[in-house]
């Protein structure tokens, strides 16, 4: 594959997640990717046959950027705090540059989940969150975290991770002037998240 091949597809990929995050799977057409890459229906096609694959390649691209850093976090041989702020730091990172993806993620699994499921399957990324359910499992039974339910443990975690990004609007008209105090509100905030994960699962 030439360097250029290698360009256009990602120019083609950054044009495509550009539309899906703002409008949707079912809202993007072919057309209007193929618009946005600069590109016509053709060449578009001659990387990307469906929309499907479209989709799949965008999520991948997503994905692959940022789950074996999760995975490093977990093999590493570290305090779980210390795992869940470097966590914590790699999804603020990911949400501060794609700041539409935590609505992209959620629309597509309500529009669609078993479409979801069976993308995040075909793409072998269920393996990441089995691992860091192992991982919890494990420590939960060497007695080194409280025993708890993992849903309970992803529900937590997930929903004061994800709400304030999902809210930043209302957050920001509220009590932020802009997006700097927004930012700086995340940083206070991820503390709190850090102070809950330990009242959760950590023994005094």
């Amino acid at each position: 594959m030439t360097h250029n091949k290698v360009s256009l597809e990602d120019v083609i990929i950054t044009a495509a997640r550009q539309l899906f995050m703002e409008r949707g799977y079912v809202n993007t057409s072919m057309s209007e990717i193929a618009l946005k890459a600069g590109i016509n229906r053709p060449t578009l096609h001659y990387y990307f046959r469906t929309k499907d694959k479209m989709f799949k390649a965008v999520y991948a691209d997503l994905i692959f950027a940022f789950a074996p850093k999760i995975q490093n976090i977990f093999s590493e041989e570290s305090p779980f705090l210390d795992k869940v702020e470097k966590v914590l730091d790699e999804y603020i990172l990911i949400f501060k540059k794609y700041p539409d993806l935590p609505w992209f993620i959620l629309s597509e699994t309500r529009r669609d989940i078993r479409y979801m499921q069976k993308t995040v399957k075909s793409l072998n990324f269920d393996k990441y969150p089995m691992m860091v359910e192992k991982y919890l499992r494990d420590e939960m039974k060497k007695g080194h975290l409280k025993t708890v339910p993992i849903p309970v443990v992803f529900l937590t975690f997930y929903s004061q991770l994800i709400f304030p990004f999902v809210g930043k609007n209302i957050i920001i008209s509220f009590f932020c002037e802009n997006d700097d105090q927004f930012q700086s509100l995340i940083a206070e905030w991820k503390k709190q998240i850090l102070l809950q994960m330990k009242n959760l699962l950590c023994y005094d």
